[in-house]
C-alpha cells in the first residue's frame, strides 16, 4: 500500500480500535526531486545511491503525547541502468502509536520498488519529461495496522523545467491501482504534486511542494462508521537541501495537512550518498543562443568561468541526473548556459548527450563542448 502522495494517511480517528494506516510512498532519490515530488533527473549509468531517511507524521490521531504517532525509518537504494533509466527500492520500518486503543505496533512496512525513465531532455521552451512506475509489495502485517497484505501499483508522469537561473519546477500526475480486498473497502487513486527547488547558494537550496490524491477510502466501514471526511487528501511540505560535497546530499523538511484526512503535521529527513560522483557539465537553459555566435554575456569570462574549481555543486537543470539546481558563478556566460550541479574540479561536458558537439555550448577558451 504505498501510494498516497500525502504519506501515511490514516483512517478517520476512532477511539475503539487501532486504525489501519497507509504505508509509505515510493520516494525520489535524494537530490533528484523535491521530497516526494519526482524530478526528471536520473542517476547516470553505473551510479549507485544509498540513503537513510526518516518520516514522522501525526496521522493516526490516537496518540496523547509527542510530535508524531507514525514514524518510519527507511533505506532507499537506487541504480542507474543507463543515463536515462533508473531502478530503485525503498525498505521501510514503521511504528504506529495508538494510546487510545492501547496499541503500539512496529515492523517491516510495505517494501516499495520503482523504475524511472527520462523520455525527453529539457529543451528551449520544452520541459524534461519522464515517467516512474512503482509497486508496494505486501510485506507489512495487517494485524499490526501497517498494511492490507495486498499489492498496490501505479505510475506518475514527470515534467521538470528550469524556470529561472536559480529556480527549477516539477509537476507529477499519476494513478494508483489499489489492491482489492473484502476486508478493506478502498478505491483507486488519482495522484498529483507540484514542487520547486530554489538555489540560495551553490550548496544550499530551498525546497517546497504540495502533494495530494483522491481519497482511497470508500466512505464507510462495514459497521457503518464513517471513514472518509474529505474527498481529497493533500499535504504541503517545505525545507532545505544541502550538498556537502560531490557525493553526499542531505535534506530536511516539515509538513502540514491541507485537508481533514491528511496528517496534521510531519517531519522529513534524508541523507543520500551517490557513487561514483557525477561528472560535471554545463547545460542549455530556455534562452536560445544565436547560431554560430557567442553566448550573450560570454565576451569576457570572469574569474572561475567554467574553469576547474569554479564553484560548488548546486541544483541541476531538469533531466540532468544530479542533485540540486546550479547557480551561475562570477564570469559565467549569461542567458545561454547554466552552471550544472557539482561543477568543480571535474571534467565539463554537454549535459544532454547528443551524437556530436553542440554549437550552443562552449568551454573556457572557446573549445566546443563534447
Amino acid at each position: 500500500m504505498l501510494l498516497a502522495l500525502a504519506p501515511a494517511l490514516a483512517e478517520a480517528c476512532n477511539d475503539h480500535q487501532a486504525p489501519q494506516v497507509q504505508a509509505r510512498s515510493y520516494l525520489p532519490v535524494g537530490g533528484l526531486g523535491v521530497f516526494s515530488v519526482f524530478g526528471a533527473r536520473t542517476l547516470e549509468a553505473g551510479q549507485f545511491s544509498v540513503g537513510l531517511g526518516y518520516l514522522g507524521d501525526e496521522a493516526v490521531c490516537q496518540q496523547t503525547a509527542g510530535y508524531a504517532d507514525f514514524n518510519t525509518f527507511f533505506l532507499p537504494l537506487a541504480y542507474g541502468v543507463t543515463d536515462r533509466l533508473m531502478v530503485g527500492v525503498d525498505i521501510p520500518y514503521s511504528r504506529q502509536e495508538s494510546d487510545r486503543s492501547h496499541a503500539d505496533e512496529r515492523g517491516l512496512d510495505d517494501i516499495n520498488v520503482g523504475i524511472t525513465y527520462r523520455l525527453l531532455d529539457e529543451g528551449v521552451g520544452r520541459p524534461a519529461l519522464g515517467v516512474v512506475g512503482f509497486a508496494a509489495l505486501p510485506t507489512a502485517d495487517k494485524d499490526k495496522g501497517l498494511g492490507t497484505e495486498k499489492l498496490d501499483a501505479g505510475f506518475k508522469l514527470i515534467l521538470s523545467k528550469s524556470l529561472l537561473p536559480r529556480l527549477v519546477g516539477h509537476v507529477n500526475v499519476g494513478y494508483t491501482f489499489v489492491g482489492e480486498s473484502s476486508e478493506f473497502k478502498r478505491r483507486n487513486e488519482v495522484t498529483g504534486g507540484v514542487g520547486v527547488e530554489y538555489a540560495i547558494t551553490p550548496r544550499l537550496s530551498a525546497l517546497a511542494e504540495v502533494v495530494g490524491n483522491t481519497n482511497r477510502e470508500d466512505g464507510r466501514k462495514p459497521n457503518g462508521d464513517q471513514i472518509r471526511q474529505s474527498d481529497l487528501q493533500a499535504v504541503g511540505r517545505a525545507g532545505f537541501r544541502y550538498i556537502f560535497n560531490d557525493w553526499l546530499t542531505g535534506s530536511i523538511g516539515v509538513s502540514g495537512g491541507l485537508t481533514h484526512d491528511s496528517p496534521d503535521r510531519g517531519a522529513f529527513a534524508l541523507l543520500t550518498v551517490i557513487w561514483p560522483p557525477r561528472r560535471a557539465a554545463v547545460a542549455p537553459t530556455s534562452a536560445p543562443t544565436p547560431p554560430g555566435g557567442a553566448v550573450p554575456g560570454a565576451l569576457a569570462p570572469g574569474p572561475g568561468a567554467l574553469a576547474p574549481g569554479a564553484g560548488a555543486p548546486g541544483a541541476g537543470a531538469p533531466g540532468a541526473g544530479a542533485p540540486g539546481a546550479g547557480v551561475p558563478g562570477a564570469g559565467v556566460p549569461g542567458a545561454g548556459v547554466q552552471r550544472h550541479p557539482q561543477a568543480g574540479e571535474q571534467e565539463r561536458r554537454a549535459l544532454y548527450r547528443r551524437a556530436g558537439p553542440d554549437p550552443r555550448l562552449r568551454r573556457a577558451g572557446g573549445r566546443l563542448g563534447e
